[in-house]
């Protein structure tokens, strides 16, 4: 969470309005109630509520009146800091609506996110007809240098090392064949993959897919790997191995051939935005954004009843199987799929 949500956060549990915050800053520049009642076009006694209400909230002195007019705390010097970042933020969102927004924006991503979040962040930028968005598909690795090395504006990426701003929480899941796969019903582990035939994803999630099997002591015995999704899906629907797959990579109707098994938090993985969200175009691309992925959020299957305790229907009821610095190396022209839309 930035900490300009959280400061959003903190006014809404303690009742804090903008108006106090505005009165905080004027006495604090003017030195005066007075000169602060007139800037602000206010009485002198609401200035004084303001500031009341304010110092309650906070639990401490924030001004205080002495012979040489106010004095600012130490607690009112904080307060401050962060009553003109939070005007600043209310500043920047009314711009957002009140001046066009055009140019090209390029966002990175990886494969699941492309599947589930891209085509929402596109939809919501309609309301910004001037602006164009350049998707350029390619691993975690991939996305995040093409971002340190400008290639990209912004990227989504699971890769944590370079940080980021956690946008959605992913939970991979086992997945194997309905019928007759290896793993049987009931709760499933990452240990369960031991000597397992296992099917690599090769779109992006391979090194961290061996970063969690590697915490759980376990060497995958990969015996294929699928270039997407679609492939993955139908050579585990097809019995060849079992997978990890994120839970934004679900395709409709997967249901009829892959048994899919919670593997609990110890299998979630943020999705980070990287990358300069300042400029307006990239700020607004990075508002849809977090718009798409709280949006994705809800209806991924970690957000849901484990399968075992869902109504079964005929088909279940067969036996089953059980979030960047610059000039990073390694970076290079994008290799990845480019789609431009407006």
């Amino acid at each position: 969470m930035s900490k300009m949500t959280d400061i959003l956060g903190w006014m809404n549990s303690a009742h804090i309005n903008l108006s106090m915050l505005r009165v905080l800053v004027a006495v604090a520049e003017t030195g005066s109630f007075v000169q602060a009642a007139g800037r602000l076009a206010l009485t002198q006694s609401a200035v004084s509520h303001a500031v009341r209400g304010l110092e309650q909230a906070a639990g401490v002195a924030l001004l205080l009146r002495g012979r040489r007019g106010i004095e600012v705390t130490a607690a009112g010097r904080a307060a401050l800091a962060s009553a003109r970042a939070a005007l600043a933020a209310v500043d920047d969102i009314i711009r957002l609506g009140q001046a066009p927004v055009a140019g090209t924006v390029r966002l990175a991503l990886v494969a699941s996110a492309s599947v589930r979040i891209a085509p929402a962040v596109l939809t919501r930028l309609r309301a910004w007809p001037q602006l164009a968005l350049t998707l350029l598909i390619g691993t975690d690795a991939e996305v995040c240098d093409w971002v340190a090395q400008g290639a990209a504006d912004l990227g989504l990426s699971f890769d944590t090392q370079w940080g980021g701003e956690a946008v959605l929480d992913d939970r991979f899941h086992a997945v194997a064949a309905r019928q007759g796969g290896p793993l049987g019903p009931g709760p499933v582990g990452l240990a369960d993959f031991a000597g397992l035939p296992f099917i690599m994803p090769a779109s992006g999630c391979e090194p961290m897919i061996r970063r969690m099997l590697a915490a759980a002591g376990v060497v995958p015995q990969v015996v294929l790997t699928a270039q997407d999704t679609a492939t993955l899906f139908a050579l585990v629907g097809a019995g060849h191995g079992v997978s990890l797959v994120p839970g934004l990579c679900f395709p409709a109707g997967w249901e009829a051939t892959i048994a899919r098994h919670d593997l609990g938090p110890e299998a979630d993985q943020p999705l980070r935005l990287i990358g300069d969200a300042g400029p307006a175009a990239a700020a607004v691309v990075a508002l849809t954004i977090r718009q798409a992925a709280a949006e994705a959020a809800v209806s991924l299957p970690s957000r849901r009843a484990p399968e075992e305790s869902r109504p079964r229907s005929p088909l279940r009821d067969r036996p089953q199987s059980a979030g960047i610095p610059r000039n990073s190396p390694s970076a290079g022209t994008p290799r990845g799929r480019q789609t431009t839309a407006r």
